[in-house]
């Protein structure tokens, strides 16, 4: 059985509460958090390699997601990682 776009959105919406879109979006975030805190790539590189093709829209997405943009987000977690580093030592 094929079913139509709108329905398989509804039934993803009724058994996740958000949308198909919300959800991969979600999961591209993740995964460029994750390629900001373990990587060197360059930000716009991230976006590519986590399907944005759109560099803007993606700060965008990841800012209202995250809180921070990219940017941001990797300069606080590298600090952090650092003050964690220093009281080790």
């Amino acid at each position: 059985h094929f079913i139509t776009p709108n329905y398989f959105s509804m039934l993803f919406k009724k058994e996740t509460g958000q949308s198909f879109s919300e959800y991969v979006n979600g999961l591209r975030i993740q995964k460029s958090v994750e390629l900001l805190l373990n990587t060197s790539n360059k930000v716009f590189e991230i976006a590519e390699y986590v399907g944005y093709k759109e560099y803007k829209y993606f700060v965008q997405v990841f800012k209202k997601q995250v809180g921070f943009t990219p940017t941001q987000y990797r300069r606080m977690n590298a600090a952090q990682e650092s003050r964690e580093k220093q009281i080790e030592s």
